[in-house]
C-alpha cells in the first residue's frame, strides 16, 4: 500500500487524469487499515495538488494528519506537514509554507544527517530567503552548512551549497557567493546531475555579473546554457540563460549579439505563455533600442514591459485573493475540529464522572449534589466561553470580510483603468463621421474589458480613397483579451496608416 501510494504521489503531474484517478480508486478500494488509509489520503492530496485543486488538497492533508495522530505515530505526522508545506510553497504562500514545515519539524527527530529533517530546514532558509527575514534566514543557514559535510546524499550538499551561494547574494557579498556556487557544481559535476549543473554555472556568472565582472559572468552563463541544454532543463532555465547572455552582451557593448540573445529568450517566453520570463528581457530590449535610437522599437518593449506588469500585479492580487479565502477557510475547519475534539473529551469526562458517582453508594446524595453543582458550574463555563469564542470570530470574519472588500476594490479599479485605455484607442465617432450619413455601434466586452474590438481608417492618396473597417476578435476575454486587442490594434495602426499596406 504504502508502495502504490508513493508511486502515485511521485508521478501524479506525470500522469493523465484517468490513469492517476483509476489508480486511486483501486488505492482506496484495497485499503482497510488506518495505516493503509493515511497513505491514500497522502496520495489524494498529491493528485488533487497536481490539479490545482488547493482546496480539496489541503483538506486530505490535514485528514492524512488526523488519521497519523489516531495511529500515535509523530513521523507520520511530521511527513503529512512536510508536504503541506512543500505544497504551499509551490503556491507562494510562504506565510503557510513557513508554519507547515515548522510544524512537520516538531514531529521529526532532530537527526542530522536524515535527509528529510534537512531538506526541511534548508526549506525554511529558502522561505526566510523569499519573506527577507535576513536574521532568520543567516541562523537557518548556518546550522545548514555546520551539517552539510556529513550528509549521505550528494545531492542534497549540492542544494545546501548552492542555496546558500542565492543567500550570500541577498546579502550583497557576491564572492562568498562564488565560493559556496563553485563547491556546489563541483559536487553536481561528480555525480553528473546534468540539470542542475547548468543552473549552477548560471548563478556563478549571476555572482559575477553583481561584481561587473562582465567577461567573467559571459563565460559561465556560456556554459551553464551548455551544460543546460546538454542536461534537457526546463524551458524556463534556457530561457533565463538566454536572457543572462544577453544582457551581458549588452554590459560589454556587442549590441548585435545582444539583439540577438534577449530577441531569442523574449520570443521563447513568449511562445510558452509565461509573462514572468517575457518582462526581464523586454526591459533590456528597451534599453538596448535606446541606444541603437530605434525610439518606436523601444517604445514598444517599454509597453510590453508594462502591459505585462500590470498583468502579474492582478495575478498577483488575485492570488492574494484566494489565498487568503483559503486561510480563512482552513483556519475555520481547524477551529471546528478543535471543538469537535473538546466537546468528546468533555462528554468522555462527564460519563467517568457519572459511573464514579453511581459506584459511590454510601455518599450517594452528596455525590449527586456536587455532580449537580459541577454541571451547572461547567455549563456556565462554558456558556461564558463560547460566547467569548463567537465573539473573537465575529470580529474575524468581520476583519476578514474588510479586507476581501479591500481585494476586490483594488482588482476592480485596475480593470476599470484597463478599460479607459481600450476605450482611448478604439475609433472616435469623428471616423465614421466623415464617410457615413448613418451609422452606430454596438460594442457590450463580457468582462468589463474585451478581446473583441473594432477598428476604422481612412486611406487617402494619389492611388487610394478607401475606408477600411475591420471587426476583429481576439483569443481570450477581460484583461487578457483587452491586452491582446491592444498589441492588434497597434499593429494594424502601423500596418496600414504608417506602412500605408
Amino acid at each position: 500500500m504504502a508502495q502504490k501510494s508513493l508511486y502515485l504521489q511521485f508521478n501524479a503531474r506525470n500522469l493523465d487524469s484517468v490513469t492517476k484517478y483509476t489508480k486511486l480508486s483501486e488505492l482506496i478500494s484495497e485499503s482497510r487499515t488506518a495505516i493503509d488509509k493515511y497513505h491514500c489520503k497522502l496520495a489524494e492530496a498529491e493528485i488533487l495538488n497536481s490539479d490545482s485543486k488547493t482546496k480539496g488538497a489541503i483538506n486530505a492533508y490535514y485528514e492524512a494528519i488526523k488519521l497519523s495522530e489516531e495511529l500515535k505515530q509523530d513521523s507520520l505526522k511530521g511527513m503529512a506537514f512536510s508536504r503541506l508545506g512543500y505544497m504551499y510553497l509551490m503556491r507562494e504562500n510562504l506565510t503557510k509554507s513557513l508554519y507547515s514545515t515548522n510544524e512537520a519539524l516538531k514531529f521529526l527527530p532532530e537527526n542530522e544527517t536524515d535527509t528529510n529533517f534537512v531538506s526541511l530546514n534548508l526549506r525554511k532558509a529558502l522561505v526566510y530567503s523569499y519573506l527577507g527575514q535576513i536574521t532568520e534566514e543567516k541562523n537557518a543557514m548556518r546550522w545548514i552548512l555546520r551539517v552539510a559535510t556529513i550528509q549521505p546524499s550528494k545531492i542534497l550538499e549540492s542544494n545546501i551549497y548552492n542555496t546558500a551561494g542565492n543567500c550570500f547574494l541577498d546579502l550583497n557579498l557576491p564572492d562568498s557567493a562564488i565560493y559556496y556556487f563553485k563547491k556546489s557544481v563541483e559536487i553536481r559535476e561528480r555525480i553528473k546531475n546534468l540539470p542542475w549543473i547548468g543552473q549552477s554555472y548560471n548563478n556563478i556568472g549571476t555572482a559575477y555579473f553583481d561584481k561587473r565582472d562582465y567577461q567573467s559572468a559571459l563565460k559561465y552563463y556560456q556554459q551553464g546554457l551548455v551544460w543546460r541544454i546538454k542536461g534537457k532543463s526546463a524551458f524556463n532555465g534556457i530561457i533565463e540563460s538566454y536572457t543572462n547572455i544577453g544582457k551581458t552582451y549588452f554590459k560589454l557593448q556587442n549590441i548585435s549579439l545582444a539583439n540577438a540573445y534577449l530577441t531569442k529568450s523574449f520570443l521563447m517566453a513568449d511562445s510558452i505563455g509565461n509573462p514572468t520570463l517575457m518582462q526581464r528581457p523586454a526591459l533590456v530590449l528597451k534599453e538596448l533600442y535606446i541606444v541603437k535610437g530605434d525610439y518606436k522599437k523601444a517604445i514598444q518593449y517599454q509597453d510590453i514591459y508594462y502591459a505585462v506588469n500590470d498583468s502579474l500585479y492582478n495575478n498577483k492580487k488575485k492570488d492574494e485573493l484566494a489565498n487568503l479565502t483559503l486561510d480563512y477557510e482552513t483556519d475555520q475547519k481547524l477551529k471546528q475540529d478543535s471543538l469537535k475534539i473538546i466537546q468528546g473529551e468533555t462528554a468522555m469526562k462527564f460519563e467517568i464522572e457519572k459511573r464514579e458517582a453511581i459506584s459511590q453508594r454510601t455518599t450517594i446524595i452528596i455525590s449527586l449534589l456536587a455532580l449537580f453543582l459541577s454541571v451547572v458550574a461547567f455549563f456556565a463555563y462554558t456558556f461564558f466561553k463560547s460566547n467569548k469564542q463567537k465573539q473573537k470570530q465575529n470580529e474575524l470574519i468581520t476583519h476578514q470580510h474588510y479586507l476581501l472588500q479591500q481585494k476586490q476594490t483594488e482588482i476592480n479599479d485596475s480593470i476599470n483603468y484597463a478599460k479607459n485605455i481600450q476605450n482611448a484607442l478604439l475609433p472616435s465617432r469623428e471616423v465614421f463621421q466623415e464617410s457615413f450619413s448613418e451609422y452606430f455601434v454596438f460594442f457590450q466586452p463580457k468582462d468589463v474589458v474585451s478581446g473583441d474590438f473594432y477598428w476604422a481608417t481612412e486611406l487617402k492618396d494619389a492611388k487610394n480613397d478607401l475606408f477600411i473597417y475591420i471587426t476583429a476578435d481576439c483569443t481570450g476575454h477581460g484583461v487578457p483579451g483587452a491586452f491582446m486587442s491592444l498589441i492588434s490594434i497597434s499593429f494594424l495602426n502601423e500596418i496600414v496608416n504608417e506602412e500605408r499596406v
